[in-house]
C-alpha cells in the first residue's frame, strides 16, 4: 500500500471482511472510494443498502454515475433503493434508464415488479413475457412473477404451470407457493 500498488486497499479490505473485521474493511473501501475507485464505491453502496441506509447508499451510487452515467448496475441499485422506499415512480425512472442502456431479463423483471406494485398489471405482464423470452439472468424470476400475477387474476392453471417451471429451475419461493396452492386445491 505504501508503494502505491493499485487496489492494495481493496485487497486488504476483502481480507478484513473474510476475517469478520467489517468496520476496518469498510474504512478501507471508503478510502478507495474517495480515491475514485468505482468498484469500492459500489461495494460500499451495497453495504449501505444492506444496512437500509438509503442516503449513504444513494450517495455512493450517485458518485459512480457522476464518473460513468451508463453504469447500469448503479442505476438498478438506485431503482431498488427507491422501490424499497415505496417511491415507485423514481424506481421506474432508474430502471427505464438502465434498460435503455442495456436490456436484460433481470432489468425487465425489476421494472415489471414496480409496475405490479403500481397495479399496472398489463405492463408488468408484457415485461415478464419479454424477460422470459430473453432468457438468462432474471428470466426465472420473471417466470415466478408472471405465475403470481396469473394467480392473483385467478388464472390458476396458467399460474401453476409457470410456478412449476420456476420451481424446476430452483426458485424456492415458487416451490413454497405451489405447496400453498395444493393446500387450497387451486
Amino acid at each position: 500500500m505504501n508503494l502505491g500498488a493499485p487496489n492494495a486497499y481493496k485487497a486488504l479490505a476483502e481480507m478484513y471482511e473474510d476475517l469478520g473485521r467489517n468496520s476496518e474493511a469498510k474504512a478501507l473501501y471508503d478510502k478507495e472510494a474517495k480515491n475514485g475507485d468505482t468498484k469500492a464505491m459500489f461495494i460500499l453502496g451495497m453495504k449501505y443498502s444492506d444496512e437500509n441506509n438509503f442516503e449513504k447508499a444513494k450517495k455512493m451510487f450517485d458518485m459512480i454515475l457522476q464518473k460513468d452515467p451508463k453504469h447500469t448496475d448503479a442505476l438498478i441499485e438506485i431503482g431498488m433503493l427507491y422501490k424499497n422506499q415505496k417511491n415507485y415512480k423514481e424506481a421506474e425512472k432508474y430502471y427505464k434508464k438502465a434498460i435503455s442502456i442495456k436490456k436484460t431479463a433481470r432489468y425487465l423483471t425489476n421494472l415489471g415488479v414496480v409496475y405490479m406494485l403500481q397495479l399496472e398489471e398489463n405492463k408488468a405482464e408484457k415485461l415478464y413475457k419479454e424477460a422470459i423470452q430473453m432468457g438468462g439472468d432474471g428470466s426465472e424470476a420473471a417466470i415466478y412473477n408472471l405465475g403470481i400475477l396469473y394467480y392473483s387474476n385467478k388464472r390458476y392453471k396458467e399460474a401453476k404451470e409457470l410456478l412449476k417451471e420456476a420451481a424446476n429451475k430452483g426458485n424456492l419461493k415458487a416451490k413454497e407457493f405451489l405447496k400453498e396452492m395444493e393446500k387450497t386445491n387451486e
